[in-house]
């Protein structure tokens, strides 16, 4: 088996914002020689499939601003420090669509972009669901929508839902969802 392992011999810290930081790592490559890796620090995320006793599934659309278009999304958002995943993903839920639930199932943890970026998200299921009040963050401005389990996962396989951690997530919680219902 071929040493893939990279050691780090210097990192420094190029930008450091309010999101995400920024360093230019030296890494020393296994053959010996050493290399430039930039890497992006960043709070780990969560994402929630909602799904109501109709089969609908909770979606959000908002502004984003590097792509210059509003973006549909599961409901998501980063870990707040220490936070424990679980109270993350109940919080977001709350905060982005107003819905609490009575079930939450975690499909685990993944990584968003190991190419360049640290960061992590968990992934989960909500169900039996009670509606209520959106409480969104200062300066987050979301619209609220509900589309069936099965357009929602046409719209992932055919790449109209754009954003890749909701489409991971749709087709995830499709699968598991089919199984539990054959059980």
């Amino acid at each position: 088996m071929v040493k893939t392992e990279e050691k780090t011999l210097e990192s420094e810290l190029i930008y450091d914002g309010k999101i995400l930081k920024l360093f230019r790592d030296t890494a020393e490559l296994p053959d010996g020689r050493s290399a430039i890796r930039e890497v992006v620090r960043k709070a780990d995320g969560v994402c929630i499939a909602a799904v109501d006793a109709e089969g609908r599934i909770a979606f959000v659309s908002q502004f984003r601003y590097p792509y210059g278009e509003d973006v549909l999304e599961l409901p998501a958002g980063k870990i707040d420090g220490d936070e424990d995943p679980d109270h993350a993903a109940l919080r977001e839920l709350k905060e982005e669509t107003g819905v609490e639930c009575g079930k939450l199932i975690s499909l685990g943890c993944g990584m968003s972009s190991p190419g360049f970026c640290d960061e992590s998200l968990w992934l989960y299921i909500a169900a039996d669901l009670r509606k209520g009040e959106a409480v969104p963050d200062e300066g987050e401005f979301l619209n609220l929508s509900w589309i069936s389990l099965e357009k929602a996962e046409e719209m992932a396989l055919t790449g109209e839902i754009k954003d890749l951690k909701s489409r991971m997530l749709i087709l995830a919680a499709a699968a598991y969802l089919r199984k539990e219902a054959e059980q």
